[in-house]
């Protein structure tokens, strides 16, 4: 664990400007773990544009419709086959009136991590926000008197932390999610390629030790 904090480390500084922002907005409510939620937060970051589909496995882009380079494919996952909309649009529950989806996960692939996401819910009245590091839970934020109609949301990894995902729930449901913004998208080395690089230093240092050794005198 303090090995996963360490790789961190170096990425919340890299995020601090981002992290800073909100308390100029409104002050975030910081919740149980290394997450903070703020409602009701204006934010400007880069846009997730949504490809058209309707189904439970739902794909995303980074800053286009085609994403920027070097950035993963975000992915929504649903319990159930949602409509989703094309370009910095929205992700709706399908069969109209009070038809509603109640879990809705995005998430960016492996060796990738993000520290915050922005997004507007529709209708429903209680949510809860869980951020995960890969299997460890980061933390996790409920609201269960929202007012009904639209609300934003900014949810931010802190105290060193990221997320590889973040789990939207709510009991009474989603008619719709919309309008994704999400920063601090980054590469990271994963355990296993640190242990080799440190390995490979090592073996060039004792490598060049061997080659600036004097000749032995006869």
């Amino acid at each position: 664990m303090q090995t996963t904090r360490s790789l961190f480390a170096a990425l919340s500084l890299l995020s601090g400007s981002i992290l800073c922002f909100s308390s100029a907005g409104q002050a975030a409510t910081v919740t149980t773990g290394d997450i903070s939620v703020a409602l009701g937060q204006a934010a400007q970051e880069p846009h997730i544009f949504l490809d058209a589909n309707i189904g439970t496995t739902n794909t995303g882009h980074v800053g286009s419709q085609t994403g920027d380079p070097g950035t993963p494919v975000i992915t929504f996952t649903s319990l159930v086959a949602v409509d989703v909309k094309n370009g910095f649009s929205s992700i709706d529950a399908i069969g109209g009136g009070n038809a509603v989806f109640n879990s809705l996960t995005v998430s960016v692939p492996t060796g990738f991590v993000f520290t915050d996401l922005v997004f507007d819910t529709l209708k429903n009245t209680d949510i809860t926000i869980t951020g995960f590091l890969n299997a460890a839970f980061v933390g996790s934020y409920s609201n269960n008197a929202l007012p009904n109609g639209l609300n934003e949301f900014l949810t931010m990894a802190i105290n060193g932390s990221a997320f590889t995902s973040l789990v939207l729930t709510s009991a009474t449901g989603f008619s719709q999610i919309k309008q994704f913004e999400i920063s601090g998208v980054s590469q990271v080395p994963l355990p296993g390629a640190l242990v080799l690089f440190g390995s490979g230093l090592v073996g060039l240092g004792v490598l060049s030790r061997r080659r600036k050794k004097p000749a032995e005198v006869m």
